[in-house]
């Protein structure tokens, strides 16, 4: 029986070792598996904190673009409100203007050029020139008026017409709806 006592004795030393190969091999897995574990968690929470960095960022840009467009909206001149204020702000005989405004230039500072000419059919053109220089004088949304020079010519019935310019700055006024026009 010594025989057959070895072959158990040789089989339990071997069992013994392969389950400690075996448990040394979980245990070896088990502590890869919790280091690559805490590795995979590091990375994950690094890239979370990128994705968030990222989307403060987004956040930050679509703010600051809001900012931008608003900044540019209360610096957007409507001309066409400007145009329309000067044409209420000329004086009128009956319905129709007193004088035909020839252009208009502007710049981003408001500032505004008119080039104006009598109608051939007025009986006193300087007399006009003069309502149109005092309905700009008058309103509240031109100020810093200036005329330099008033240039005199006559149409093909002899008619005298006076053209000029009007140079001056627009000012948003409270009123700008109620402008009042010198009437003749």
């Amino acid at each position: 029986m010594k025989k057959g006592s070895n072959i158990l004795l040789y089989l339990g030393i071997l069992a013994m070792i392969v389950l400690l190969a075996y448990g040394a091999y979980n245990y070896w897995q088990k502590s890869s598996l919790s280091k690559a574990s805490v590795v995979l968690a590091d990375q994950y929470a690094q890239l979370n904190a990128e994705v968030k960095k990222y989307e403060n960022d987004r956040i930050l840009e679509v703010v600051n673009a809001k900012q931008a467009v608003a900044e540019f909206r209360s610096e957007y001149i409507y001309w066409s409100k400007i145009v329309e204020i000067l044409q209420n702000t000329l004086p009128k005989k009956g319905k129709r203007d007193l004088v035909e405004i020839l252009s208009y230039s502007g710049s981003s500072t408001k500032d505004i050029e008119v080039s104006i000419q009598t109608r051939p059919e007025s009986v006193n053109p300087y007399f006009d020139v003069a309502d149109v220089i005092e309905s700009f004088d008058l309103s509240d949304n031109f100020v810093d008026g200036f005329v330099a020079s008033i240039s005199s010519s006559t149409d093909m019935e002899g008619n005298e017409v006076l053209s000029f310019s009007y140079s001056g700055a627009f000012e948003e006024a409270d009123n700008s709806a109620e402008s009042a026009p010198v009437s003749r």
